[in-house]
């Protein structure tokens, strides 16, 4: 950055020059410079959704690189400007949230205990959006309607582009199924890349060397009664295309 940031160069020749002064360079002064500037923006962003008063809610939870389940945190609200006498439609992104636990109860408990840290008032939520998992949408205990059993303002919204979007990986878009995986595989089931060919092989040596205990987990989803009717049909259907002779047999290949 000094080749091209006068400032930072001057910063540099200072810090060579006196060994042991303070740099500002290390790891956790950096993290914290961007912990600080994340903070003043999302602050910015709760000023003028509390200015606007009323919003709507948008939640999704899925898991991260690290297959840890989290949830995104969108506000949709309007922005009035009454010198210029414009009105836009705002749609902010304020964080991902760390669960815990995906039941119903904990997902709503976890949603209040943001909006309630924010200082956003539930009252003031006239719409939520969420995929149409029973989780977050189910017309009885689900997310949506637990909110909406505390204001019955807030509107419910189905996001069709969630239903298009659980069409996924079978076991990385679960973390109950990732962690059966883990379980019974020493070693992580990883994807391709459309980019580098070696990472193809990556991807088929932890199926060709563990393909016996893949096909367990698989059978052990079939058989658990506990397991949903999706997960049961999704597992049956992967494990029937496991046993094919084409790919058992290009499989070494």
């Amino acid at each position: 950055m000094a080749t091209c940031d006068p400032v930072m160069k001057e910063h540099l020749t200072q810090v060579e020059s006196h060994p042991g002064s303070t740099s500002y360079l290390s790891p956790a002064v950096q993290n914290e410079f961007i912990h600080l500037m994340a903070s003043a923006v999302r602050q910015s962003l709760l000023r003028g959704i509390r200015k606007a008063r009323y919003y709507g809610l948008m939640f999704d939870s899925t898991p991260d690189l690290a297959h840890r389940e989290q949830m995104s945190q969108v506000v949709r609200y309007i922005e009035f400007d009454y010198e210029r006498k414009t009105v836009h439609v705002r749609e902010s992104f304020l964080g991902f949230i760390q669960l815990s636990l995906k039941d119903a109860e904990s997902l709503t408990e976890d949603i209040l205990k943001r909006l309630e840290k924010d200082g956003m008032e539930l009252q003031d939520c006239w719409s939520q959006c969420c995929d149409n998992d029973a989780v977050m949408a189910g017309h009885r205990s689900g997310v949506s309607q637990r909110i909406h059993e505390k204001n019955n303002l807030a509107v419910f919204v189905n996001c069709d582009n969630h239903s298009l979007n659980l069409v996924g990986v079978f076991f990385s878009r679960s973390v109950q199924r990732w962690e059966k995986l883990r379980n019974a595989v020493p070693v992580s089931v990883k994807s391709e890349s459309e980019t580098r060919w070696s990472s193809r092989t990556e991807a088929v040596k932890p199926v060709n060397n563990h393909l016996e205990e893949i096909l367990q987990v698989l059978q052990d989803m079939i058989d658990d009664e506990d397991e949903n009717l999706e997960t049961r049909s999704d597992a049956r259907q992967l494990c029937n295309r496991l046993l094919t002779y084409d790919f058992l047999t290009l499989l070494g290949f």
